[in-house]
């Protein structure tokens, strides 16, 4: 079975739940990626590719912002200071956030906090990074009850 078949029995098999596939292939001419999508594949990555390229596949196809290694360390040194964010983001968005918390829906959840980030960026950069460490209950316990 190739790569192609994979994936149709993939599609197949597990319909929506189906996870993200992307192709990793020499192969890259403009045909033969349209080939691929068309069959299936979420993306296409040619080979060989810089690690740049293939993360940034993850986050697209994952919807997840990937920290580098610098902004770790340095968050886990410097910290944030705890925020009130229950009584300043809106309640509705507040609601929506404790919502995806609760069911790990990570990708809803950061939908929500780049809606957040335009107006609250101090209570956003709060909450993104305890969804990054996935500390899913302090993110409802700093939001507070319904």
């Amino acid at each position: 079975m190739n790569g192609i078949e994979a994936t149709h029995r993939i599609r197949e098999d597990l319909g929506e739940a189906a996870p993200r596939v992307i192709a990793v292939t020499a192969s890259v001419f403009d045909s033969d990626r349209e080939l691929l999508l068309q069959r299936g594949f979420d993306g296409l990555l040619g080979k060989p590719f810089r690690e740049a390229e293939l993360l940034g596949m993850l986050e697209q196809h994952l919807q997840i912002k990937l920290l580098d290694e610098r902004s770790v360390r340095h968050r886990q040194t410097v910290g944030a200071p705890k925020l009130c964010v229950g009584n300043v983001i809106p309640p509705h968005l507040a609601s929506r956030i404790r919502a995806a918390a609760i069911g790990n829906q990570v990708s809803e959840m950061n939908r929500i906090i780049d809606l957040v980030r335009c107006d609250y960026p101090d209570q956003a950069s709060e909450i993104e990074k305890l969804a990054v460490n996935f500390q899913y209950q302090e993110i409802i316990t700093l939001l507070g009850a319904d």
